[in-house]
């Protein structure tokens, strides 16, 4: 009597093979979908939730009638960057460097100073300059500014100071 043993892996037509959790690509999908798309996913039950799923990926689909839906692919592309670059207290797609990355993709240029450090004012007061990081998009002539107010590289979005304009 032998015995084998093989890993292998199942990949769900339509979904790209970097979704491995649905309930978790769903929740993921609050940066691109509507309130209401996401509730009509959520509130279906598990058995359909892929179809579901799929449908709201297949109307948004910039070429439809295309096996490959590129905004799909692109956007979890880009949450999977996120959590790999931005990730530390919480995934990074949680992240406010996560979210403007899903959203908008890499900037055009990174300002850095990761490190806290002291100035002086013109008044001769110390200063501490926390450390930053300011994103500048040429495309959509903006900069989004984060802080580092703790020390340990979670950067919060301080300017501008709601993203809301920018979600579903």
């Amino acid at each position: 009597q032998a015995e084998s043993e093989h890993l292998f892996a199942l990949r769900w037509e339509g979904i790209p093979a970097s979704v491995a959790d649905l309930t978790l690509a769903i929740q993921q999908m609050r940066y691109i979908a509507k309130k209401e798309d996401l509730k009509k996913i959520l509130e279906v039950g598990s058995d359909k939730q892929r179809g579901a799923f799929l449908e709201f990926w297949r109307r948004i689909d910039p070429s439809a009638g295309t096996e490959q839906n590129e905004l799909q692919d692109e956007y979890y592309r880009r949450i999977n960057y996120a959590n790999i670059n931005f990730g530390g207290f919480q995934e990074g797609w949680k992240s406010d460097r996560g979210m403007v990355f899903v959203l908008f993709g890499a900037p055009n240029d990174i300002e850095r100073n990761p490190f806290n450090r002291s100035a002086r004012t013109a008044l001769g007061r110390a200063r501490t300059i926390k450390a930053y990081e300011i994103w500048t998009y040429h495309q959509i002539n903006r900069q989004f500014i984060f802080l580092d107010e703790n020390g340990y590289g979670d950067y919060r979005l301080e300017y501008p100071f709601a993203i809301d304009q920018y979600l579903r």
